[in-house]
């Protein structure tokens, strides 16, 4: 789902955006044997963990997730009955307003359609895509998430948007769907998170949406 060793391939995308000229197949195959957590991670049997020389983690598709979920469990242990917590557009909400038993929130489209879900006491929501978060090298504008099996940003217009149980899962998973959309392949992650629902949409529209999303 996802992957956290990809920082030093981000490190190269960052520096082509700066330099704005698009990073050469060599230096980005140069990269590939430090990513994958397979290959740059050791687990001893006593738990001990151990990084491959030279490579790095990027913990930033959860961050946001789980600096929520942290707020989250801090304001419920405060017994504050109603409240949405909210961080670059990811979203947890618990209680409900007044006079209503869901939280209803809308979902940014580059169309013009307008999509809503309705949270319940404890759900949380999370978009991925390029709309607002992107690159822009030689002229082309990329996404901020990187496929690091392709070794390269995402290119496409979809933008998706997952609703979970808590924010760290909705919020990686939001960045999986960006990169993963195989209707196949979604439906099998899906099938692995039985409260999950998605929506993903590009210019035309919805092309992938479950029950929840309205």
């Amino acid at each position: 789902d996802l992957d956290i060793s990809i920082k030093s391939l981000i490190e190269v995308w960052d520096k082509a955006e700066k330099n704005n000229r698009f990073p050469s197949e060599k230096s980005l195959m140069k990269q590939q044997k430090f990513v994958g957590l397979n290959s740059v991670l050791r687990i001893t049997n006593s738990n001990e963990i151990f990084l491959k020389r030279k490579s790095k983690l990027d913990l930033g598709g959860i961050a946001k997730g789980y600096i929520i979920d942290e707020v989250y469990t801090f304001l419920k242990k405060k017994n504050i009955t109603s409240f949405l917590i909210e961080a670059a557009g990811d979203i947890r909400v618990f209680g409900s307003p007044e006079n209503t038993d869901f939280w209803t929130i809308g979902v940014s489209s580059d169309n013009n359609t307008n999509y809503t879900v309705n949270l319940k006491s404890g759900q949380a929501i999370a978009t991925s895509g390029k709309t607002y978060r992107y690159r822009i090298i030689e002229g082309k504008k990329y996404s901020h998430i990187i496929n690091p099996k392709k070794r390269t940003p995402i290119i496409h217009n979809i933008t998706s948007s997952v609703l979970a149980n808590n924010a760290t899962t909705a919020d990686y998973l939001a960045s999986a769907f960006n990169i993963i959309t195989n209707k196949d392949e979604i439906n099998k992650i899906l099938l692995k998170h039985k409260d999950t629902e998605l929506l993903m949409f590009n210019r035309n529209g919805a092309f992938f949406k479950t029950k929840n999303f309205l």
